[in-house]
């Protein structure tokens, strides 16, 4: 019963959270589709000045970007600049596992740092064109950098040190060295919000909660990509879903089986002593033997299971807490009315 109520809990509270982002993905992507395309250019400044609150709560520009001030220069590749740089070091080890009898990978982060600096979206055609500033880019989500360095530097160990590896169950395989860049020029489609700062247009985190984008995709392909998103969890949702309803379902199933079983008998215990004429009597029955062990009354009439013996009435059977036989203790599992030939 523990296990139905657990497997019950459990599927709820999973659907509960799938459904919740599937309706949170759809919002995006109804977000996304309402949302205006302004082109970066002299009357951009113009649209937001004469907008509500001097911003556009929601909208969408697209341009290349480009470094306000100095770029961020590669660590590991010659001439190459951007404006949002992740560095990633792992070292990969080999380990002894105990418990497998097995040698296996592991690998373990030694650095892991994102720099990012002021940038902004240029119209394709001309750089010195107005301009969209870029607030809060990490904050952004769908934002995918560029790997522009991946190299993996082995360990080269001596005959010693491999022995001392084997001795301590742990061995280093080398070291893996990842670079991921924004590049200057790239084009970005950006969506959030539009507001006006040092008359200059900024896009920033949107203040009513709708999801703030950046990424170096399409307009198509973004859309392509949250709707394959908000499938994904519909399917998942009513999967789970689908799953929860059998599992209810089916309690509710055991519960009414359990439920007529019962009654069925009690009705069937009461034919009985109405049978047997000893519904509300306090009559003695003709030999001691035969008197109930509880009452000393009536007679036995019921045998226990599941150790097999008479000792009780059928009326005192329901009376004890906890359900124990008078004579051997055993949990009485269930009764079954005795007829005395």
């Amino acid at each position: 019963m523990a296990a139905e109520y657990i497997c019950l809990a459990g599927g709820a509270a999973v659907t509960g959270v799938f459904s919740y982002l599937w309706k949170r993905k759809a919002k995006i992507l109804s977000d996304v589709k309402d949302a205006p395309l302004l082109e970066i250019n002299n009357d951009l400044k113009v649209i937001i000045d004469e907008a509500p609150s001097k911003s556009i709560p929601y909208a969408i520009v697209e341009g290349k970007v480009y470094a306000d001030g100095p770029a961020i220069r590669s660590d590991y590749v010659l001439g190459a600049v951007g404006v949002i740089q992740s560095l990633v070091c792992r070292e990969h080890k080999t380990e002894w596992s105990k418990a497998t009898r097995l040698w296996h990978d592991t690998t373990r982060s030694i650095r892991d740092t994102v720099k990012t600096v002021p940038f902004f979206l240029s119209p394709f055609t001309n750089v010195s064109s107005p301009c969209v500033k870029v607030e809060d880019p990490l904050e952004a989500a769908h934002l995918t950098l560029e790997t522009i360095y991946d190299k993996f530097h082995q360990t080269n160990a001596s005959w010693g040190e491999n022995l001392l590896n084997w001795a301590t169950g742990e061995k280093t395989k080398g070291f893996q060295e990842i670079e991921k860049m924004l590049p200057e020029g790239r084009t970005v489609l950006g969506i959030g919000e539009l507001s006006l700062a040092n008359e200059s247009v900024v896009l920033g985190p949107p203040s009513n909660g709708r999801e703030y984008i950046l990424t170096t995709s399409n307009m198509a392909g973004l859309l392509k990509d949250l709707q394959s998103s908000v499938k994904t969890w519909k399917v998942l949702s009513i999967i789970f879903g689908s799953v929860t309803i059998v599992i209810f379902l089916y309690w509710l199933r055991k519960r009414y089986q359990k439920y007529t079983e019962q009654r069925d008998y009690e009705d069937y215990l009461q034919r009985v002593r109405e049978g047997r004429g000893i519904q509300g009597s306090t009559g003695s029955p003709s030999e001691d033997v035969d008197v109930c062990a509880v009452c000393l009354t009536n007679r036995r009439d019921c045998v226990l299971l599941n150790c097999g013996h008479v000792c009780v009435c059928s009326r005192c059977v329901k009376d004890l807490q906890p359900p124990q036989c008078p004579i051997c203790r055993q949990r009485i599992a269930r009764t079954v009315p005795l007829y005395h030939a």
